[in-house]
């Protein structure tokens, strides 16, 4: 009965005998409410995926805003992991998909993606050569949506963004092209490697590095061996990790870092914590403690640098990486009193949503090594509700997530419903 008269109260107070069966005038603001319940989120999730208010999301379902534009209504059927078809068609019987299921969804959301960073024929344009301009804005808009974990519109996205920067380059060879296609290769390969398909990633990654020496910008190459080096230690080879990165490092260090240039500086520093990240993975807690406070020396230095190559390097990154090592470390009390301090940082919010969603991630981790599952799981809700593609699209998560509900004696309705959305099997 309450399935019942949930499904009524979201189709507008109209009972539907067979929920695989909407009305057929149904009107698109009740089919999205309609899903919306089925995926188990609140309007207010809905709201924060999206990136607009639970107002707007409100007028929507009651039909006061009309949605006649093509580009939001994919992101909202991204949101509720359905096709857009089926917010305007009556069909809904699409089930709700297993952990399992997500996997393999984002195998094949990853198909187009595979065959351009597999082929090796785009010696020459196969159609007209994209602007310099757009292309440049199109990188632009790759890292935002990457770093605000928009994966499944990147996911689509990218695959002619690249196409179109190997078709310039290709065409000119000059250093702006191979730094456009070097970029390309790098949202790639963190990409890939969210969604857990890490050789593909690898192999995104060293496309990245290998074209970024066209650009004449060491800075650049470097900033290519960080993503190389972040595939490999999420491959299982911490040890390549360390050496990758220590070794970048060493060949662009400064003579004097007070007069290093300080874009410089943010590649080298977020080089030391990546270092520190492969030194963690294998369990080596001095080496880890040496290159955080050297990589803390230089953030002291770089103070107010732009962030042009697109690390996020700061004080408040480098509190993220003390807990991330910390629970790589098995020191979960460690990690928790990192997390305290590194959220009290003023700057912390300035963060993008995907890195801090990935933090709670770390922090709920931490929690469950504690024998916490009530804590881990309100720690994913909360990263969850920052960033959900960061929680519902990573093998790893939902993985974490099952174990978190698992050891729960008695998850909470936010838990349960997330659960729910996600799609994860736990039986």
């Amino acid at each position: 009965r309450a399935n019942t008269e949930r499904v009524a109260r979201l189709t507008g107070g109209r009972l539907v005998a067979d929920a695989n069966k909407l009305p057929a005038d149904l009107p698109i603001g009740r089919r999205v409410a309609y899903w919306r319940g089925r995926r188990g989120l609140t309007q207010q999730h809905l709201a924060d995926f999206l990136g607009k208010s639970k107002s707007w999301v409100d007028k929507v379902e009651r039909g006061v805003r009309r949605l006649d534009k093509l580009s939001v209504l994919h992101d909202i059927a991204a949101a509720l992991r359905v096709d857009v078809d089926r917010l305007l068609t009556t069909d809904s019987s699409e089930p709700i998909p297993s952990g399992r299921m997500v996997e393999a969804s984002n195998e094949a959301k990853v198909d187009e993606l595979r065959a351009v960073l597999t082929r090796y024929d785009h010696t020459a344009p196969a159609s007209p050569v994209v602007g310099l301009p757009i292309l440049r804005r199109s990188i632009d808009y790759a890292w935002f949506a990457l770093h605000a974990a928009a994966y499944p519109r990147l996911v689509t996205s990218l695959p002619n963004v690249i196409v179109d920067a190997q078709g310039a380059h290709a065409e000119c060879r000059s250093a702006e092209t191979a730094t456009i296609l070097s970029e390309a290769y790098q949202v790639a390969a963190d990409l890939l490697r969210k969604l857990g398909n890490h050789h593909l990633a690898w192999l995104a990654a060293d496309r990245g590095v290998a074209v970024s020496t066209g650009a004449d910008d060491r800075v650049l190459s470097a900033r290519a061996a960080l993503v190389l080096a972040g595939t490999v230690r999420d491959s299982g080879q911490p040890r390549h990790t360390l050496e990758i990165c220590i070794n970048v490092a060493h060949d662009m260090a400064p003579a004097d870092p007070l007069d290093a240039d300080p874009e410089h500086l943010t590649v080298y520093g977020s080089l030391l914590l990546q270092a520190a990240m492969g030194a963690a993975h294998l369990d080596h807690p001095d080496t880890v403690r040496d290159l955080v406070d050297e990589a803390a020396g230089v953030a002291a230095a770089a103070a107010g640098a732009r962030d042009v190559y697109r690390t996020h390097f700061g004080e408040p990154l480098i509190g993220v990486i003390r807990t991330a090592a910390a629970v790589a470390l098995k020191e979960p009390d460690q990690a928790l009193a990192e997390h305290l301090q590194t959220t009290a940082h003023p700057k912390y919010v300035t963060l993008p949503a995907a890195v801090r969603a990935d933090h709670l991630v770390d922090v709920a981790r931490a929690h469950l090594d504690n024998k916490d599952a009530t804590a881990a799981g309100r720690h994913l809700v909360q990263a969850d509700r920052i960033a959900p593609a960061e929680v519902r699209e990573r093998p790893a998560v939902l993985d974490l997530l099952r174990k978190t509900l698992l050891a729960t004696d008695q998850p909470g309705s936010d838990l349960r419903a997330l659960v729910t959305a996600a799609g994860v099997d736990y039986l």
